[in-house]
């Protein structure tokens, strides 16, 4: 069973997450992305021992108009970074990701209700809406052009 960070209900994986999750684990990955099976959003799950992420590795929304994603901290063993499990996109740099934040509510300030700032840190809000989904997918997507958000 996985337990949505969303919408807090547990699921059962499909047989195409199982196979994910186990060419992921095969790969040495920590972290995956997965659809929710009980509602429309995406969860994290973590491959070694904690299936949630914890309080020091928070999901945040993706800063990418139109993609309704997360992204989370990543230790893969050798490099530290914020990746996306739905575009593949990295922040290598703590500051660029809160660029991209930055940039993205300026675009929709809509989507400032999906982070917290405390001082010059964004956290994710663990109490946004339970429609942001939908606001996000609203919104004209605007791409990107590299995985490497710099």
């Amino acid at each position: 069973m996985i337990d949505c960070q969303r919408c807090k209900r547990s699921f059962e994986p499909t047989q195409g997450q199982l196979e994910f999750i186990s060419e992921s684990t095969k790969k040495g990955m920590s972290l995956v992305i997965l659809k929710c099976q009980k509602c429309p959003s995406h969860t994290p799950y973590n491959l070694t021992q904690n299936p949630e992420p914890t309080l020091e590795q928070p999901a945040f929304r993706t800063p990418i108009l139109g993609v309704n994603g997360f992204v989370s901290l990543i230790d893969d063993g050798e490099d530290t970074f914020y990746g996306c499990g739905e575009t593949g996109a990295i922040w290598k740099e703590k500051q660029n990701l809160f660029r991209d934040i930055e940039k993205v509510i300026r675009a929709n300030p809509e989507r400032s209700k999906c982070y917290i700032k405390k001082g010059d840190e964004w956290l994710p809000n663990p109490a946004e809406p339970e429609n942001m989904d939908e606001i996000i997918e609203s919104e004209e997507s605007e791409g990107f052009g590299s995985f490497e958000q710099d």
